[in-house]
């Protein structure tokens, strides 16, 4: 294979790994994304598990409302 192949390659490799890295946390920024049927079917997720996710969620809501103003106060 020739140097500029090899190089071409190598930099399609890194901006697909790029756009990869970038585009699953705005996926993951729609919502829920243990409720989202993708990433429970990507990590194999059962019900118990996206379950007990949604319950932690909700435990930790408050506290996690409570930084967000605190960083928007700033």
């Amino acid at each position: 294979m020739s140097r500029i192949v090899t190089s071409t390659l190598v930099r399609s490799a890194a901006v697909a790994a790029f756009v990869a890295c970038c585009v699953t946390p705005v996926l993951a920024q729609r919502g829920k994304w243990w409720e989202d049927e993708r990433f429970k079917s990507e990590l194999s997720l059962t019900r118990d598990q996206s379950t007990h996710l949604e319950a932690v969620f909700q435990k930790t809501l408050p506290h996690l409302r409570q930084h967000m103003r605190a960083l928007n106060q700033r």
